[in-house]
């Protein structure tokens, strides 16, 4: 029984080295990232927490090279998904600025349709039945401005079709190249 014990025990001190040899290594590899993160981030680099890792573990998981390459495709790797959330946004108002102004435009036509010269009879004759077209047609007395500003804004459209384009071509660019950094890292 003793001598079982005693095999028992030597296992058991064993695996504690191991452990301790283990836990030692990956605090060496966390004190080692640090160093690379504060190198990427231009501070000052705790050079022992990289010597000791270098020589204290007999191969490295990755060298400095490969570490600080994977620290600079991680930071551009987050611009790159704020600058895609900012594309979104950008492109999300456009679209939602397109479709009030779209709105607005088809009531405005429907102002000029009914003050424009050829509903000028009808429109006299609809005021005295119905005085609810009366503050309409104060509001653009003057049909041709009317048609300008359903123009503007037609023309307002389509540079906002434009630049959602532009946005959608952006988005594109920066998925492709967000999906390179995580080809690489991998």
């Amino acid at each position: 029984m003793a001598i079982l014990d005693i095999v028992r025990s030597l296992g058991q001190r064993k695996q504690t080295e191991l452990e301790l040899a283990a836990t030692a290594k990956q605090r060496l590899l966390v004190d080692f990232n640090k160093a690379v993160a504060e190198h990427c981030a231009g501070r000052e680099v705790d050079q022992q927490a990289v010597s000791d890792y270098l020589e204290t573990v007999a191969a490295p998981e990755k060298t400095w090279q490969e570490a600080e390459q994977e620290c600079r495709n991680s930071i551009k790797r987050d611009e790159l998904q704020t600058q895609l959330a900012e594309l979104v946004a950008a492109k999300s108002e456009m679209v939602s600025e397109r479709r009030s102004l779209e709105l607005d435009s088809r009531w405005r036509e429907g102002l000029v349709l009914e003050s424009g010269p050829l509903a000028a009879v009808a429109m006299r004759a609809r005021t005295i039945i119905d005085n609810a077209t009366k503050p309409k047609a104060a509001m653009f007395a003057d049909w041709r401005t009317a048609l300008r500003v359903v123009e503007d804004t037609l023309d307002r459209i389509e540079l906002i079709d434009v630049e959602v384009r532009y946005l959608d071509r952006d988005i594109t660019r920066t998925r492709v190249a967000i999906d390179n950094l995580n080809v690489v890292a991998d």
